[in-house]
C-alpha cells in the first residue's frame, strides 16, 4: 500500500533492528497517539469550523443512512416478531459492507493486526459471511431453524479457516512471482506498529514491514510491503535491492520476494491450524444436513410453545379444538377435481395443489378445527411444542 510518512498507523525508521529502549519508545509513542486521537475525538470545540456531517464525503453519509434504516428496521421487525427478517437484515448489512469494501476506491491503511490482503479480498470474505447469514434466513422458511443454524455455523467455520489459509497461499504465490509483475525495488526504511492479541488485547507486540521504492511504467512509487514481520526479523537490509511482485492494476500493492525463513510453528499456525477449522466446520455442516435437528429442539424444549393464547391470537377467541395427525398420503382426486391430504382411515381434507405441497408424508401436524369441523389453522409439529389445555384437545374418533 502507499507509504505515508505522516500516517499515525505506523512509525517510520531507518533502523533494521531495534533495541529494548527503542521498543519501549514505540510503545510509548503509540499510546500517546491513541490518547491524543481520543482527545481530538471528544474535544468540545471540534465542531466550530463546521458540522461533522457537512464535512463528510457523500459515501460516508450514505453508509450512515443505510445503518440508521437497518437499525430502525431491526426494531420494527423485532417488535412484530419477524425474527427471520431481522436475521436476514443482519446478513444483508454484511453483504452491503462487503460490496462497499470490494468496490470502494478509498485508500487502504496499514493495520498491525491486518491479514495483509487487499481491502477487496477482505470485502469478499465479509460479503460471504453476509451471504451465509442471509441465505440461512431465507432457507429457514423451508427447513427447521435449528438445522439452518447448525449448517450456517459450520459454513462460517469453513469460511474463517479458508480465509487464513487463502491469505497464506496468496502471499506465497505472490512472493514466488507467479502473479503480477516482477521488478526491482530498494528498501529505504521500515514502518513499525503495535499489534495486540490475547484476552482483552492485553498482549502487545511490534510488527514491521519494509518500505520499498521502485519505478514502474516510468513513475516512481514508494510503498509498504504487504507482509508483516516480527520487530527484528526483517529480512531486508536498508539500501538493499530486491525483487518484488506488484499488482499491475494497483502498483502500490507490493510483496517482496525474500525468504522469510519461517519456523515450523509459524507454518502450522498459518496453514494446519486454520484447516482444522475447515474440517470442523465441514463436520458440523454434514451433521446438520444428515440429522433431524428438530428432534433436538423438542428434547431441549427450545421450540416455541403452542398454547391456547398462540392459537387464539391467530384464529380469534372462538370455540375450537385441536388434533395431532400424521399425514399418510396425499393424492389428486378426480371426483372432486382437487387434492386430498389423508391422515387416517376415511380421514382427509381437500385442498389445492399449492397447499398440498406444504404437507410431507410421514410428518406430524396440529390441525385446529372450528365447531363445524372446518380447519382454521395448521401447525407443523416439528416447529412447535404442544402445550394446549385439555379442554381444547379434540377427542379421538370413535372406532367401529
Amino acid at each position: 500500500m502507499r507509504f505515508d510518512p505522516e500516517s499515525k498507523a505506523y512509525i517510520f525508521s531507518t533502523d533494521q533492528f531495534i533495541d529494548p529502549q527503542q521498543e519501549a519508545e514505540i510503545f510509548s509513542e503509540d499510546r500517546s497517539r491513541k490518547v491524543e486521537a481520543m482527545k481530538n475525538f471528544i474535544k468540545p470545540g471540534m465542531g466550530q469550523t463546521g458540522s461533522v456531517v457537512s464535512a463528510m464525503p457523500g459515501k460516508t453519509i450514505i453508509v450512515l443512512i443505510v445503518i440508521a434504516l437497518v437499525v430502525a428496521a431491526f426494531i420494527v421487525f423485532a417488535k412484530l416478531s419477524f425474527f427471520r427478517v431481522v436475521v436476514g437484515l443482519f446478513g444483508a448489512l454484511f453483504v452491503f459492507f462487503g460490496l462497499l469494501m470490494i468496490f470502494s476506491k478509498s485508500e487502504e491503511n496499514y493495520s498491525a493486526n491486518g491479514t495483509g490482503m487487499k481491502q477487496s479480498t477482505n470485502g469478499l470474505f465479509v460479503l460471504l459471511i453476509g451471504a451465509v447469514i442471509l441465505g440461512g434466513a431465507v432457507i429457514s422458511n423451508y427447513l427447521p431453524a435449528s438445522q439452518v443454524l447448525v449448517v450456517g455455523a459450520g459454513a462460517l467455520f469453513v469460511l474463517s479457516g479458508l480465509l487464513f489459509v487463502g491469505s497464506y497461499v496468496s502471499e506465497r504465490i505472490r512472493a514466488g512471482g507467479l502473479v503480477g509483475e516482477q521488478i526491482s525495488a530498494e528498501c529505504i526504511g521500515y514502518v513499525r506498529s503495535v499489534a495486540t492479541s490475547g484476552e482483552n488485547n492485553s498482549y502487545r507486540y511490534i510488527v514491521a514491514s519494509p518500505v520499498l521504492e521502485y519505478y514502474y511504467n516510468g513513475s516512481q512509487y514508494t510503498a509498504v510491503d504487504s507482509r508483516r514481520f516480527q520487530k527484528n526479523d526483517m529480512p531486508v537490509a536498508l539500501g538493499e535491492t530486491i525483487d518484488v511482485t506488484i499488482d499491475t492494476k494497483d502498483p502500490y500493492y507490493v510483496t517482496s520476494m525474500v525468504k522469510k525463513n519461517e519456523k515450523t510453528g509459524s507454518v502450522v499456525m498459518q496453514t494446519v491450524f486454520p484447516m482444522i477449522f475447515v474440517f470442523i466446520g465441514a463436520a458440523i455442516m454434514w451433521f446438520g444436513l444428515t440429522h433431524d435437528m428438530s428432534q433436538y429442539e423438542v428434547r431441549n424444549n427450545k421450540l416455541p410453545s403452542l398454547t391456547d393464547e398462540v392459537v387464539e391470537k391467530k384464529i380469534g377467541a372462538y370455540d375450537w379444538t385441536i388434533e395431532k395427525i400424521t399425514v399418510i398420503d396425499k393424492r389428486y382426486d378426480d371426483e372432486i377435481d382437487d387434492w386430498r391430504v389423508v391422515y387416517g382411515e376415511d380421514r382427509y381434507f381437500s385442498c389445492t395443489a399449492e397447499v398440498a405441497e406444504d404437507y410431507e408424508i410421514g410428518k406430524d401436524y396440529y390441525l385446529v378445527f372450528d365447531t363445524e369441523g372446518f380447519i382454521k389453522a395448521v401447525y407443523r409439529a416439528d416447529d412447535w411444542n404442544y402445550e394446549i389445555s385439555s379442554e381444547h384437545e379434540k377427542a379421538p374418533a370413535a372406532a367401529f
